[in-house]
């Protein structure tokens, strides 16, 4: 669920990852179109690639972003800093990545991005 106090946090992620990379594969998909991204025609395996060459932008970056993912999954968990700390990023990971309002959110941003 996305929560309200969630998203000035997310907003600073977003603009901190440079996205130039993924807009440009995402134009070579040719799944934008018209301010809007057509994710469901991609098959399995296009998908696949995408979200791998995504991982693999965003993962060099994760230093611009280390201060946030902690204060982002406190308030994603309900739970202290320090506890946020200590969860399983693999995990935490997976979680915020099959919550649909997460997901929406990144993709709004995304589409916004390529305008």
């Amino acid at each position: 669920m996305l929560k309200v106090k969630m998203i000035p946090i997310l907003a600073r992620i977003i603009s901190k990852i440079d996205t130039d990379a993924i807009i440009t594969r995402l134009k070579a998909l040719d799944v934008v179109r018209d301010g809007q991204t057509k994710f469901e025609q991609l098959t399995n395996e296009q998908k696949g690639i995408l979200l791998c060459e995504i991982v693999g932008t965003i993962t060099p970056q994760l230093g611009k972003i280390g201060d946030d993912i902690p204060e982002f999954v406190s308030v994603y968990k309900g739970i202290s800093l320090d506890e946020a700390k200590d969860i399983d990023f693999i995990e935490i990971t997976k979680e915020v990545l099959s919550d649909t309002g997460i997901t929406d959110f990144f993709r709004a941003a995304l589409q916004q991005k390529i305008g």
